[in-house]
């Protein structure tokens, strides 16, 4: 009976062993998705979010008019401007 029992426990321990393991990974890529999809990662790449003076995320040309005042944020930063002309290509 004692054998029995040491056997169940050894396999209990494998298996939370492989689930804790399994868990770990999961989180990791949850972690890397996240990483991936944030925002702040890809001002560090170089891109920029462009804000109107309201704080709405320019996404589209439309959206700008002659003399807008236009935000524009960087990794390290951000600045203003005023836009002088626009140019739609569609």
């Amino acid at each position: 009976m004692e054998h029995s029992l040491d056997k169940y426990t050894e396999t209990f321990s494998v298996s939370i062993t492989m689930l804790i393991d399994k868990i770990r990974q999961q989180l990791s890529s949850y972690q890397e998705i996240f990483e991936l999809s944030n925002p702040l990662m890809l001002l560090q790449k170089g891109y920029s979010i462009v804000r109107s003076k309201e704080g709405t995320i320019i996404t589209s040309v439309i959206q700008l008019k002659t003399d807008d005042t236009v935000t524009t944020e960087f990794n390290d930063g951000s600045s203003e401007s005023k836009i002088i002309s626009t140019k739609n290509y569609s």
